[in-house]
């Protein structure tokens, strides 16, 4: 009891001084780029007379409009220091423009750069992040369909300290401290440390991502789960869903290379808080009678709340990406805490960039991926502890977990397979292992049958709904018209991507829209080097490594899932008759990577570093590695 109200009261001091350190970074970087501007403190209008313009532009009341034809503004003054850039404007569409600063670098030499920003229908302004001493600024506008206001330009040198620095710092000081004070802690229960590490940074990237959709096809994921867990079949949406639902093609493609500022996160916050109050002309069309809705299940329920108690459009919209943050973080330290080997390489690979981005968007992958590995790290376990019997308790959790992972995506459903290998040994009786093993088998045809049937009973005459000459009908009679071509063709397709699918940079740094991270390369050393080296078991594991007949039958259901998965995206997002498979993404492996980097382990290599010192390193690699990726792709272009 002592012990535990020494840690709560080292946790709560952590926890405070993590806070006054954000506060303390936050307000000295505004302070000292307050100080910078020197005699220029505060917002002032740049004198018209600065401003020149060049090409469509036409000059009317005070506001520059720029017509299709796009053009060019210049804005020159004597050198001075500038924080901040910044002009409203009225955009009636979406579009891009380019601003090119001429700024002293850090040795005092003059030189352009080049900052990327877009303009978003119904905002009010553009904040550009400069920071540097200044001569000229020259806007660009390229030829675009929309016809732009701008008016309004200003220096902003105000003292700001900004609140999403201060969250990113206080993230990183917290579970940097927690790592290393609870440290034995953690590697006596190291389902804790993965609780805390994918709770405090998934919901530090929840916190700084900009506030509209950042994942894939996350406008599709959310609307469902709104309209299943918030509407009533026929009610409309508001505004705000409209927006989000309407505009996503643009809205990825303008912010995608876009630099944005702190400003803009928060005018966007505004206007779609504003938004939600407005009726919009969607209206709930979504049938709830669905397996897939397995994987809404929490988001709705989440934003279901949030509307009740009448919350913002934004605290709502946070609730329900958080609500899958706090799924995947409980079930996934479940997992380490269940599988008695290789701990270490599963929470390597549950803090991967690409597994804590897919936690903050809207989807049903989060629920795919986390129950999958719970099923499997279940399985797992009996395999290791070959002496113990299965008992019904851990049956019943393997197969609901595998169930709701595969309700979603059934083309996992060949990994239920892998408890039909369990021994005699496992079950109480000859009847009992009979009787359980044919249930797997019928609820592997279960899920097969909600994949197979609806495609070879009624394929669909247009796959992707998006254009191409897509059609589920004439592939399927491709592929069983020519069954041998089409293996050539899928084998081709999978090792041509096997690369980038396991150990590549999509599947490790992959932020969708937000970008693709740098630092995957030492990803991948961390996640092979653990996977080598985690050669620690539980207390009474004599075991640690799978037989090898077991790994081969594992790598073969592997093998069907990857055929499954390739198959279903060549009868519904390949066109018809092509020999390049498109559509599968390499995050579609995520929900057994575990498994299968647990297939080239080895009895040969023996690890006798202290647990404590080597989770350490591990856990801290991995969370200051994610940790970058967050800083490079969301706090410096979206944050700042």
């Amino acid at each position: 009891m002592k012990e535990w109200k020494g840690n709560l009261k080292k946790f709560i001091l952590l926890l405070v001084a993590s806070v006054i350190c954000g506060c303390i970074v936050a307000a000295s970087i505004g302070g000292y780029q307050y100080n910078k501007a020197g005699k220029n403190k505060g917002k002032q209008p740049i004198d018209i007379n600065c401003i020149n313009t060049k090409g469509s532009i036409e000059k009317t009341s005070g506001k520059y409009k720029v017509l299709e034809e796009g053009g060019k503004i210049f804005i020159k003054f004597p050198k001075q220091y500038i924080n901040k850039l910044s002009f409203e404007y009225n955009s009636p569409l979406f579009s891009g423009f380019t601003i090119y600063v001429k700024k002293d670098n850090i040795y005092g030499v003059e030189e352009t750069i080049s900052i990327k920003d877009k303009f978003m229908k119904d905002m009010p302004r553009s904040v550009i992040n400069v920071n540097g001493m200044v001569s000229e600024i020259e806007i660009v506008f390229d030829e675009s369909q929309n016809l732009v206001e701008v008016w309004n330009f200003s220096i902003d040198n105000s003292f700001k300290i900004n609140p999403l620095i201060s969250i990113f710092v206080a993230c990183v000081v917290f579970l940097t401290g927690f790592l290393l004070i609870f440290r034995k802690e953690n590697a006596e229960k190291p389902s804790m440390a993965i609780f805390m590490s994918i709770m405090v940074i998934s919901t530090c990237l929840l916190l700084l991502q900009p506030p509209y959709i950042n994942g894939w096809d996350e406008e599709i994921h959310y609307k469902n789960a709104y309209m299943l867990g918030v509407l009533n079949s026929g009610e409309a949406t508001t505004q705000t869903e409209d927006y989000i639902y309407g505009y996503q093609y643009y809205i990825n493609t303008y912010s995608r290379d876009a630099q944005e500022s702190v400003e803009e996160h928060l005018d966007i916050i505004r206007v779609f808080n504003e938004k939600a109050r407005a009726q919009g002309t969607l209206s709930d069309d979504y049938n709830s009678l669905q397996m897939i809705n397995v994987g809404y299940l929490f988001q709705a329920i989440s934003l279901k709340v949030g509307n009740v108690l009448n919350f913002p459009f934004y605290i709502v919209w946070l609730m329900g990406k958080f609500s899958n943050v706090l799924l995947y973080a409980i079930v996934m330290s479940l997992a380490v805490h269940i599988v008695p080997v290789a701990k270490r390489v599963l929470m390597v690979i549950a803090l991967l960039p690409t597994m804590i981005f897919q936690s903050t968007s809207y989807t049903y992958d989060v629920t795919v991926i986390a129950f999958v590995t719970l099923a499997i790290c279940i399985l797992l376990r009996e395999f290791i502890c070959r002496d113990a019997p299965f008992r019904y308790r851990w049956r019943v959790m393997f197969l609901l977990s595998m169930f709701a992972g595969c309700f979603p995506k059934a083309v996992y459903a060949p990994l239920i397979l892998g408890a039909l290998f369990l021994g005699r040994n496992k079950f109480y009786s000859k009847k009992d292992c009979i009787i359980f093993k044919w249930g797997i088998i019928l609820g592997f045809i279960m899920l097969m049958a909600t994949f197979i049937l609806p495609v070879l009973i009624s394929p669909s005459q247009v796959g992707d709904t998006r254009g191409g000459d897509t059609s589920e009908a004439r592939q399927i009679r491709y592929v069983l018209g020519q069954p041998i071509a089409y293996a050539v063709v899928l084998i081709r397709n999978v090792l041509n991507s096997i690369e980038d699918c396991i150990i590549g940079r999509d599947v490790l740094c992959n932020f969708s829209y937000l970008g693709m991270g740098k630092l995957y390369s030492f990803c991948a050393v961390l996640l092979t080097g653990v996977t080598i080296t985690d050669t620690y078991t539980e207390e009474k594991i004599n075991k640690r490594v799978l037989p090898i007949k077991i790994k081969i039958a594992f790598i073969v259901q592997i093998a069907a899932v990857i055929a499954l998965i390739w198959t279903a995206l060549y009868l519904s997002f390949t066109e018809v008759g092509i020999s390049n498979i498109n559509g599968v993404q390499p995050r579609y492996y995520l929900p057994f990577l575990f498994l299968l980097y647990l297939c080239f382990q080895t009895e040969k290599i023996k690890t006798y570093f202290p647990l404590v010192k080597y989770q350490l390193f591990i856990t801290l690699s991995s969370t200051l590695l994610v940790m970058q990726q967050i800083f490079q792709l969301v706090l410096l272009g979206k944050c700042l």
